[in-house]
């Protein structure tokens, strides 16, 4: 392992297992004054920071799902590997793609320094890269470029649903401890198309339907093992946000929470007994012998939704090579039920 991936497994390791590096970064405690497109760039006085993408793409009658994510994770207190060839800031990527009539899954990872332009991000408006893999908000439209050895990805999108802050005006808390909340919004809706060619075969995406979130945060310790997340887009305009943090025991905490956007525009927040979240069915990765609840239940009784995760493909984990023991499942799925719609799922802590 060289020294670039230790560092990005130390720093994880630290995010998500609660060893503290310094007091030298902000902290998510008070609402802050939004300022678009300026918050849609990166803020790195914050240890952690993600923009994630997820889409349903359409071309003829075949579907296609996608994810590109970057993390950045800031790296100013390891001191002791100061030098121009250890940066502050590093950039890890994940890329995949779902083809559902080949039952295929292409998974990607990239991990990089910020120097030399290897990676990086703007802090003035959406712009952020990692080798082959960029997204950048050009006049107003949303570019995405991802380019790996058997895929390659190219969509312009344009959003359609108003920026939604999460939790209490976009401060989501994590725990009980102040500072243990993220800065956290989503643009629910992006609509647009593109290109998508698969070893070789170009094909033509007609329809893309896309979800964007971003996350910012400094937390030193956490209560939770692990998440499920769901983002799901109904037929009828709606949207859905919600999630359950789980604690040591496997069980929902009350930092859970989740945004509904009616489709006139109104937006509720979800408190944790607000809604249950049931798995039905789960799948066993060979790879990693993990067992992942892939099919769930969510009702909301107060919105009159009892609905059905349904995976279009069951092995959509992403087992990763390059970092220790960070596994985790993220999929496309159907939504059937009080319902119709479609969604992206995942699945981390198993």
């Amino acid at each position: 392992m060289n020294k670039i991936y230790l560092i990005v497994c130390l720093i994880i390791f630290s995010t998500y297992n609660g060893i503290a590096f310094g007091e030298d970064y902000e902290r998510a405690i008070d609402t802050r004054a939004w300022s678009f497109p300026r918050d849609h760039g990166s803020h790195p006085n914050f240890k952690t920071e993600w923009w994630y993408f997820t889409g349903h793409l359409k071309s003829g009658t075949k579907f296609y799902g996608f994810q590109l994510t970057f993390f950045r994770f800031a790296n100013r207190d390891l001191k002791e590997l100061e030098s121009d060839w250890t940066p502050d800031q590093i950039y890890l990527t994940h890329f995949t793609i779902t083809d559902e009539s080949k039952s295929k899954f292409y998974k990607y990872e990239k991990v990089n320094r910020r120097s030399f332009g290897l990676s990086g991000s703007s802090v003035d408006t959406l712009r952020v890269w990692n080798g082959s893999y960029r997204v950048e908000l050009i006049d107003d439209n949303i570019e995405i470029k991802a380019s790996s050895p058997e895929t390659k990805l190219e969509l312009s999108l344009k959003q359609v649903s108003p920026v939604v802050l999460n939790g209490k005006e976009g401060l989501s808390p994590r725990g009980s401890k102040s500072g243990q909340a993220s800065y956290y919004y989503t643009i629910p809706r992006l609509v647009g198309d593109g290109i998508l060619d698969l070893n070789g075969n170009s094909i033509t995406v007609t329809e893309a339907s896309a979800w964007m979130d971003h996350e910012f945060f400094t937390i030193d310790e956490s209560e939770h093992q692990g998440w499920d997340w769901f983002a799901v887009q109904f037929e009828d305009q709606s949207s859905l946000m919600v999630y359950q943090l789980r604690n040591k025991n496997g069980k929902k905490t009350n930092f859970s929470s989740g945004t509904y956007l009616g489709k006139n525009g109104r937006k509720l927040i979800l408190n944790a007994d607000d809604y249950t979240l049931i798995p039905v069915e789960y799948w066993r990765s060979n790879e990693t012998n993990v067992d992942y609840p892939i099919k769930w239940n969510i009702r909301i009784p107060k919105l009159g939704i009892d609905i059905f995760t349904n995976p279009t493909l069951k092995n959509q984990e992403l087992a990763l090579a390059k970092l220790i023991n960070l596994n985790y499942w993220e999929g496309r799925c159907t939504v059937t039920g009080s319902h119709d719609g479609q969604a992206y799922v995942e699945l981390v802590g198993y």
